[in-house]
């Protein structure tokens, strides 16, 4: 028998279109892959720097009502504390509002929760 070792030009040139159109439909998802992995690891950041806020409300940090602005590295913390009417309660509520922004304006996460002023 008479046969070379080893693999023809167009046997070559078939895997390589073969791989190319796998790689064009794999490289972009994982690219969106990437991107909501990064997103989601943004939210849950922010949910982590909203909750230690809630956590210092109280203790640390005045509940007061009233808005403020404070900046946690590249993002924006807004606290909005309002008072809050609940039906047949003689407890002074206030309903707090925290919402944490990018430097886009893009809301990252948001809570609201009830409280009772002392």
């Amino acid at each position: 028998m008479n046969r070379r070792a080893g693999y023809s030009l167009f046997e070559v040139l078939i895997a390589f279109a073969v791989m190319t159109m796998v790689l064009s439909v794999v490289l972009p998802r994982q690219a969106e892959f990437l991107e909501r992995s990064t997103a989601s690891s943004k939210r849950a950041a922010a949910a982590d720097v909203i909750y230690s806020r809630l956590s210092e409300l109280g203790v640390a940090r005045s509940l007061s009502l009233g808005e403020s602005t404070d900046r946690v590295g590249d993002w924006m913390l807004y606290q909005h504390i309002t008072p809050y009417a609940a039906i047949g309660s003689n407890i002074d509520l206030a309903e707090v509002v925290i919402e944490v922004t990018d430097k886009a304006g893009n809301v990252l996460f948001r809570t609201t929760e009830i409280r009772a002023l002392k």
